[in-house]
């Protein structure tokens, strides 16, 4: 058996970004970037996020390797608590992932069809990750490198659950790494003029990640354009002590949804790097 735990946020983000559930649109498409987005005013709380229902095919890009393409048309019976969001402002979210968790056993396929993925002519089928989770699937190695300008297209025949579908969407540029140099310290509660460079986009996405009590945290900013972003004083101060090995991470990310009130989303993440840039973040120095 392949797949026996996820980290269900882990798995839930990648699927979905930081959008999910949470009020707030995804970008979709690429333009010219003219100013840089900034955060408006910060809403502290501690909100679960859920799911209960996955219909989305996700194309993943991070160099070195070869894109990876993965499908999820899943439901829970019971609604899926996947992260708390503890802040909010404007484009940007301070979530924290939920534990991980065995889902073989609260996971439901819907029932979507046969899913083809095409790039370059080349047709590639989606197949399941594992017999105990059938509602996930991945293309595997067969699929051609992707560049700027590609088109994705994805197509289903459609089933009881999920009607037939077809979407298409290009490789976005991808943004460069974060201006931030490796270990250069953030500190909490001050502002964190965060840059990245290499990108017209407008759909640019930064995220400043560790671990917390081996869980995945992240205050992540999505829909950005320009080459900079200033995240106020009144956010960073809620990042949490304690975290652990953090890191900012950069890249552009596109969405196409079929619409309706149960959409199938194609979405297209383009990372800056595997690892990202090392930071150090915490107090103020005495």
């Amino acid at each position: 058996m392949r797949v026996t735990f996820f980290s269900v946020g882990v798995l839930a983000l990648a699927l979905f970004g930081c959008t999910a559930n949470d009020q707030s649109a995804s970008p979709t498409g690429t333009g010219t970037a003219t100013a840089a987005t900034t955060a408006g005013p910060v809403a502290a709380e501690t909100a679960p996020l859920t799911f209960d229902r996955w219909s989305v095919v996700l194309v993943t890009l991070s160099p070195p390797g070869r894109p990876q393409i993965t499908s999820s048309f899943c439901r829970f019976p019971t609604p899926l608590v996947w992260a708390d969001r503890l802040a909010a402002s404007g484009d940007c979210r301070l979530l924290h992932w939920g534990e991980a968790q065995e889902l073989a056993g609260i996971l439901e396929p819907l029932d979507v069809g046969e899913i083809t993925v095409e790039v370059n002519d080349v047709e590639v089928p989606l197949r399941p990750l594992d017999p105990s989770l059938s509602c996930l699937r991945e293309a595997g190695l067969s699929v051609p490198d992707l560049r700027t300008g590609d088109v994705v297209r994805v197509r289903s025949t459609g089933g009881a659950d999920v009607p037939a579908f077809d979407l298409s969407l290009p490789v976005p540029d991808t943004a460069g790494a974060a201006t931030t140099p490796p270990g250069e310290s953030l500190e909490i509660g001050a502002p964190w003029a965060l840059g990245w460079t290499g990108t017209r986009a407008s759909d640019v996405f930064v995220e400043v990640r560790g671990k917390l009590a081996d869980r995945d945290l992240a205050l992540s900013c999505r829909g950005l354009a320009g080459e900079s972003l200033t995240l106020p004083a009144e956010l960073t101060a809620l990042w949490p002590a304690g975290v652990e090995r953090a890191k900012i991470q950069t890249g552009t990310e596109v969405a196409i949804d079929t619409g309706g009130s149960e959409p199938v989303t194609l979405r297209i993440t383009a990372y800056d790097d595997e690892v990202g840039t090392r930071v150090t973040v915490g107090g103020p120095t005495p």
